[in-house]
């Protein structure tokens, strides 16, 4: 019997529980083996293991030790699936303000604006403690 996350991610889904920086360089470079097989174009490669990365960062930054960010990607020729499961704090993923005057709460705070730019899709979820961030990327910019 098939779980939910072999339903939406294929049995073949990259799953990982990211709690360093160095937990991360492994699977991006595990990631971006499997972009170069299935010959994404660069851009979509940059922007595929962009979105990977300043998402991961940001929740490594929010999740509540030691549990860290529980990262499953999805790699095909029509697009890569990314999902990140994380305990943490609720967040707006539509207030993504430049810093400025008005904000300075915002300096330093756009890895989730480049996400968003980077990705086709970016959608939240809050599921009581946990928050869920679902991207896709297809492999031509």
């Amino acid at each position: 019997m098939r779980n939910a996350i072999e339903d939406r991610f294929g049995s073949d889904a990259l799953r990982a529980q990211v709690r360093s920086g160095s937990e991360l360089s492994e699977v991006l470079a595990r990631t971006s083996a499997c972009l170069d097989r299935l010959e994404f174009d660069t851009a979509a490669r940059r922007r595929t293991l962009m979105a990977m990365e300043e998402l991961t960062i940001n929740a490594l930054m929010h999740a509540e030790p030691p549990d860290g960010v529980f990262l499953i990607t999805s790699v095909a020729r029509e697009r890569v699936r990314l999902r990140l499961v994380y305990r943490g704090p609720e967040f707006d993923p539509s207030d993504v303000s430049l810093p400025g005057p008005a904000r300075p709460e915002a300096l330093g705070g756009q890895g989730l604006r480049l996400a968003q730019a980077a990705a086709d899709t970016l959608l939240y979820r809050r599921r009581g403690v946990i928050n869920e961030v679902d991207v896709s990327v297809s492999p031509r910019a």
